[in-house]
Formats: structure tokens, C-alpha cells, sequence
């Protein structure tokens, strides 16, 4: 339909073209002056701007619909394309991999831990440390009267504490002070007794 309108918006533009130029060739315009527009007392300059303004007119209809016609009758690239897009859409974009955290090293209780943290890094639970101070809570446990957990929980409190200070006492270190320190007659807590022990780290003593 639209080739139609358009083929005819053509021959229309012609047409009133050739017009337009006869009104300025001698013979053909006298011929439209006195046969065409003397009847009806048309001035030929009226007629001339007529035709010029109809043609441009026409003109710019053509253009109309030539720009019209490739967006109802899209290429064979573009509908493949649409066809292709929903496809597209429809894929799901491969899933990424998320890294795992590192696996945080279990416990097999407090000795096993403060073996751990003696080496700086895992140790198997058959390594020499691991009974080490397996023995050594045990006795610090029956000196002063708490479990061998609180006993580990509060070396580890104390070795952050001395570390936040400048001090690079050992677990060991620390375990060695409390099994010197304790005399049964005393009877310090085992917190008193850490503490009294880093007072006199930061005062200067020697560790262990």
C-alpha cells in the first residue's frame, strides 16, 4: 500500500514539475495564460508560486513515506534479531561459583588448642604439644581449682593482653610463670596469679 501512495505521490510531483517549468518557456506559457488561466483570472506569477508550493509540498509527502515504509517491513536481520532476543532473556547467565570460607579449624579441646596457637597454625592431635599441655592443665587444674578450659581461656587472655603491650610471651611462657608462681599455702586465684605476672612483664621481668 504504501509503494502505491508512493508511486503516485511521484507521478504528482512530476507532473506539477513540468507544469511549473512550461510557465517559464515562451510559447507554453503564453498557451497556459490565455487557454488555461485567462478564463477564470488566474495572473500567471500566482499560478507559477501555485505549482512551485504543490510540488514542494508533494515533495516532502514522498519522503513522508519512504521513511515510513522500512519500520513496517523490518530486514531479515532485524526479525532475527527480535526473534533471537527472547531467547536470549530466557538464558540463565552461568552461576558463579561463590568462594568458600576457610574451614575454621576444630576443637579437640583446650590442649589441642593451645597447641594451635603455640605452632601458629594446625597441628595433628598426635603432635607432642597436644599432651604437652594436656599434662600441664591438668596440674594447673588441681592447683588452682578450676577446669582445664578456664585455665586455657584465661592463658589466652593473658598472652593478648601482654601482645596489645608490646610482649611476645609464648602460651608456654605463660604456663611455666603459673606452674612456678603457685605455692599451696598461698592460694591466689588463677586470674590473681595472671595478673601479678603481667604486672611484672611490664615492669620489666624476664618472662617465663
Amino acid at each position: 500500500m504504501e509503494a502505491l501512495i508512493g508511486s503516485l505521490l511521484v507521478m504528482v510531483w512530476l507532473i506539477l514539475m513540468l507544469l511549473w517549468v512550461l510557465t517559464f518557456i515562451g510559447r507554453a506559457r503564453r498557451a497556459i495564460a490565455r487557454g488555461i488561466l485567462a478564463p477564470y483570472h488566474i495572473p500567471l506569477r500566482r499560478f507559477r508560486w501555485g505549482l512551485g508550493l504543490s510540488a514542494v509540498t508533494v515533495f516532502v509527502a514522498i519522503g513522508i513515506v519512504a521513511s515510513e515504509s522500512p519500520e513496517k517491513q523490518p530486514s531479515a536481520s532485524a526479525s532475527a534479531t527480535a526473534a533471537a532476543t527472547p531467547i536470549a532473556l530466557m538464558t540463565p547467565a552461568p552461576a558463579v561459583p561463590e568462594s568458600a570460607p576457610p574451614e575454621p579449624i576444630p576443637s579437640q579441646g583446650p590442649a589441642y588448642d593451645l597447641a594451635v596457637i603455640q605452632a601458629g597454625h594446625a597441628v595433628d592431635p598426635t603432635d607432642p604439644r597436644v599432651a604437652h599441655f594436656q599434662e600441664v592443665l591438668n596440674m594447673l587444674s588441681r592447683n588452682y581449682g578450676e577446669t582445664p578450659q578456664q585455665i586455657a581461656d584465661k592463658t589466652v587472655k593473658a598472652q593478648q593482653m601482654l601482645a596489645a603491650k608490646g610482649l611476645d610471651d609464648s602460651i608456654d611462657d605463660i604456663i611455666h610463670a603459673m606452674i612456678t608462681a603457685f605455692t599451696a599455702k598461698a592460694r591466689v586465684s588463677y586470674a590473681d596469679a595472671l595478673a601479678g605476672y603481667i604486672l611484672l612483664r611490664e615492669t620489666g621481668s624476664d618472662k617465663g
